[in-house]
């Protein structure tokens, strides 16, 4: 914004000094019988080097926005590090820094959450806050499930806005491809917590399980800005009071994928990248060597990067195998590209934490189905075939009538039926559904409604030993004092009544 002020007053110096120049006849020669004097070397040198200053001055100051307007001019929304990131209503189109991944349709689909987004804002008639969601918009990680997330979040934002005596503002806050823009982004939303008309009250969805996910969260912490995260599952974040997820941590997905004991007579392989700083895979292999070790289950530990070479898996012919996968999504099809070349197995069963949930994706944008050989996988997970898989899903529970609600929700905002297959818009749907019971309970007690008194609510509402459930879309749960989801068999929250997770076995 100051890069802008500056940018408009050396504008207006330069209007400025066209006006005196021609005003003054500083470029005029004087005739005959002229009684003004011709003006001095000293004034026609400094209006030189104003018209030619001024709007350099002016480009420069504001070349960050300049340069990001291919998908729109936003105030938000400016380079940094080589990327257009910061803070829109949904006026702002993301799609086009999309990578080549992601085809016509998931760039459509997101221009259409945006303006579905930016449209409700607009519509807003009454006392309203903000929440953020803040994540990723360009990663190669993100694109359709990006897409699921902010159309339940659009969702939830329909509902709440047209049910409640308030409205939620909802903005979208872009971290850049790789995070590595948090802080100047975090920055704009803490800026608007202090808004006097519509308050920042919330932070959801969070972006990634990547290293930068500790600083984020801490970050808002320091703030006092409480957060809902829809799909992060690292099960470390940082030490902060104030994270919540919807999402099951990772040691609680694999706690459900080992319930059922592997045979001592199983080869068992774990995968997972060398990058620690993808808190996701490391949080996942981790939990995964813990219990195996626990269970004195013989295993390895293969680090994998950019290459993928498995040795044989089965010392006997026609033996099985377990293969733990402490992976992205987007990769998943390679380590079943490479377990095809194994002639030692005569079945390969593959473990894997809710990223897996790609695979619902088959009816989705073909370019991305093609690029992260979604179809090859199905196509391998035939019954009778070599190879299953066994995931924890994230939705839980679809019959319930929460869901219908957002079904119904989805419906009406005209966003295609099927992205509910995922649960990554079930997941977004419950993150805001939270804050607005936060929201609610300050109305209810009469108080005013700003960020000090949701951030109280938060702190206490669905959190802690007898706290009450909430229900929602992904089922009734509610937080343990870390932020972890909870579901409860109990009627409130009971940390040691958990209900066991769903384990989705394909075929």
């Amino acid at each position: 914004m100051i890069a802008l002020l500056i940018s408009a007053v050396a504008l207006l110096l330069w209007a400025g000094v066209i006006w005196y120049g021609f005003d003054r006849r500083v470029f005029r020669k004087r005739r005959p019988g002229q009684i003004r004097p011709a003006p001095s070397r000293r004034v026609v040198i400094t209006v030189v080097l104003g018209l030619l200053a001024a709007p350099v001055v002016a480009v420069a100051s504001s070349w960050g926005y300049l340069t990001c307007l291919g998908g729109g001019f936003d105030l938000g929304i400016s380079r940094s590090d080589g990327e257009c990131v910061g803070i829109t209503d949904g006026g702002y189109e993301f799609s086009g820094a999309l990578s080549d991944d992601f085809g016509d349709d998931t760039r459509g689909a997101l221009d259409r959450v945006e303006a579905k987004i930016a449209e409700q804002n607009a519509a807003i008639e009454k006392p309203a806050v903000t929440v953020a969601f803040v994540a990723t918009f360009t990663s190669d990680l993100s694109g359709p499930r990006l897409v699921h997330q902010l159309e339940g979040a659009a969702a939830a934002q329909q509902r709440i806005n047209r049910d409640r005596p308030y409205a939620v503002r909802l903005v979208l806050a872009h971290l850049g491809t790789a995070e590595k823009q948090w802080k100047t982004v975090l920055d704009q939303v803490v800026e608007l917590r202090d808004d006097q008309e519509q308050p920042l009250v919330a932070a959801i969805g969070l972006g990634l399980s990547t290293s930068e996910l500790a600083e984020i969260t801490r970050t808002l912490s320091e703030k006092e800005i409480p957060m809902v995260s829809d799909v992060v599952t690292a099960t470390n974040v940082g030490t902060t009071r104030d994270f919540r997820r919807i999402a099951y941590s990772n040691r609680d997905q694999v706690q459900a994928l080992l319930a059922k004991p592997i045979p001592p007579s199983e080869s068992v392989l774990l995968m997972r990248y060398a990058d620690d700083t993808d808190t996701y895979t490391k949080s996942g292999a981790e939990a995964t060597a813990q219990l195996l070790n626990d269970n004195d289950i013989q295993h390895k530990k293969l680090d994998f990067g950019t290459a993928i070479a498995l040795d044989p898996l089965c010392p006997t012919a026609n033996g099985s195998a377990t293969v733990f996968y402490a992976g992205r999504s987007r990769y998943l099809s390679r380590l079943f590209d490479e377990l095809v070349k194994d002639n030692t197995c005569g079945h390969i069963t593959v473990l894997s934490t809710s990223d897996a949930a790609i695979l619902k994706l088959a009816g989705s944008d073909k370019t991305a189905i093609d690029s992260w050989g979604i179809q090859r996988v199905n196509n391998l997970l035939e019954p009778g075939g070599r190879f299953s898989i066994r995931y924890t899903p994230l939705s839980q529970e679809n019959s319930r009538p929460q869901f219908q609600d957002l079904k119904a929700a989805m419906n009406d905002l005209d966003f295609n039926p099927a992205d509910l297959s995922t649960g990554w818009a079930a997941n977004a749907w419950d993150a805001l559904k939270v804050v607005d019971s936060w929201i609610n309970k300050v109305l209810a007690e009469g108080r005013k409604l700003d960020a000090t008194e949701v951030l109280a609510r938060s702190r206490v509402m669905h959190t802690g030993q007898g706290a009450q459930m909430f229900d929602g879309a992904t089922g009734s749960f509610c937080f343990a004092e870390n932020g972890d989801r909870v579901d409860s068999t109990a009627p409130t929250c009971d940390l040691s009544a958990r209900k066991p997770l769903t384990v989705v076995a394909v075929p």
